[in-house]
């Protein structure tokens, strides 16, 4: 008997994104062999691949691979834009109905295709968990999960599987390049894990990541900076007018020395105007970041594509309607 073979799943459209991190070489390499595994599952697929734009003309020498990766678009960025904005253009820029951001360190360990679906199913966020659990490197990360809003931890792995409507959602939010890495400590949405061990980063590697997520870490924290800040230099300026207000006292009924109420009130007078101005000056540049639409928008150089959904379609429908409107005719 011959074996029966498995019909494609057309219930949904599947997105696959990635980020140019290492040698583009491999990373077309391992593309082609997840084309080639969404091909025998799906209809409907398409692979994301966001680059800078200074390796276009690496890409124009590795035209050869990329002709042979089906429904494939590589995005190109201004070559400032950082990682975690590249995925989030990524995120924005998917049409599937299922979006997964991942690495190419990690997508060889886990089964793609079966994750979509489950995606696709369950309509939950899922996100990678590494199978063994780490210490946290240095000081720097825990401080700056204590004043993030995103449970940052380095058993948080960079795949992660979103529905459209999830998504959507989570892209419309100011932290939306961070909360497509680590979920958000206060939400209403449901998350769940899928453990497995990536293969493992070289150390350069490594402390680029380290360096990326600080980064991301800090912008993503300025306006809780920039309130903190302004609450220091309220307490300053209240401590420097109750220092002016006291060396009057002093003054009005006490005996100092001579000069000492001029050179207290100097002190007090500059202590409180630069303490003014430093907190009028930090609300300032919370509403202005507030209101800046998006203060980290990017542009898109260019984009090769190669999509066609309709490859393997089928035509039974236009044949369908053609016998029925000759029916119609009365022919």
């Amino acid at each position: 008997m011959k074996s029966q073979v498995e019909p494609l799943i057309e219930d949904f459209l599947v997105s696959i994104c990635f980020v140019g991190e290492f040698s583009l070489k491999k990373e077309l390499q391992i593309i082609h062999k997840i084309s080639q595994q969404l091909e025998t599952r799906f209809q409907y697929w398409e692979i994301l691949f966001v680059v800078p734009e200074a390796i276009s003309k690496k890409l124009e020498k590795s035209a050869d691979i990329i002709r042979t990766i089906r429904n494939f678009r590589i995005l190109l960025v201004n070559n400032d834009i950082g990682y975690y904005q590249r995925r989030m253009i990524g995120a924005t820029e998917a049409l599937g109905d299922v979006t997964i951001i991942t690495s190419i360190n990690e997508v060889e360990q886990t089964d793609i295709c079966a994750l979509a679906e489950k995606t696709f199913s369950s309509n939950k966020i899922i996100i990678g968990k590494r199978k063994k659990r780490f210490f946290e490197f240095g000081l720097i990360y825990p401080l700056l999960r204590a004043i993030s809003s995103n449970d940052v931890s380095r058993s948080y792995l960079k795949t992660i599987a979103l529905p459209r409507s999830t998504l959507n959602q989570v892209l419309t939010r100011s932290s939306a390049a961070l909360d497509l890495r680590y979920p958000p400590k206060n939400t209403s949405q449901t998350y769940s894990t899928l453990v497995f061990s990536p293969l493992k980063d070289k150390r350069k590697s490594a402390f680029l990541e380290r360096y990326r997520l600080s980064v991301e870490l800090v912008m993503n924290a300025t306006d809780k900076f920039l309130r903190a800040y302004a609450g220091f230099a309220a307490l300053v300026m209240f401590s420097a007018l109750f220092y002016g207000f006291y060396a009057a006292v002093i003054q009005i009924l006490g005996n100092p020395k001579e000069g000492w109420f001029s050179m207290a009130a100097v002190q007090s007078g500059t202590v409180f105007f630069i303490a003014c101005g430093m907190m009028i000056l930090s609300h300032s540049m919370r509403r202005l970041i507030k209101n800046t639409d998006q203060p980290e928008a990017y542009v898109l150089v260019g984009e090769i594509s190669s999509l066609d959904f309709f490859q393997n379609a089928n035509a039974f429908n236009v044949v369908h309607t053609a016998q029925n409107s000759e029916i119609a005719d009365g022919k």
